[in-house]
């Protein structure tokens, strides 16, 4: 029986060989299957009022200004029961159980 030796120069040619083609099934994997994305017209709706909203400032600096002119002159009149109501209508939408009577 013989035993040839191993040729370390034909190992890697077919290392390589089989690397290169690796790589290109990858690829071509990769081209094949890409990730695609659709957005819906409902989405693009969203975005559009999510937009809108980033853009709307949060304080209206006309109101503000209107108020204090208002507080410094002294004719920003304060209705207590109003108050009183509003602060009762959000314990109650904060707490809807609670309202309820057994």
């Amino acid at each position: 029986m013989e035993i040839n030796g191993v040729n370390p120069q034909q190992i890697q040619k077919i290392y390589q060989q089989q690397r290169q083609l690796l790589s290109e099934s990858e690829a071509n994997q990769e081209r094949e299957s890409g990730d695609r994305m659709e957005i819906s017209a409902e989405a693009r709706q969203i975005h559009e009022f999510a937009v809108q909203m980033e853009e709307t400032p949060d304080i209206r600096q006309e109101r503000v200004a209107e108020l204090r002119q208002e507080v410094q002159s002294g004719s920003y009149e304060i209705d207590p029961e109003q108050i009183a109501e509003s602060m009762i209508d959000e314990m109650e939408a904060a707490n809807p159980a609670s309202g309820e009577e057994s």
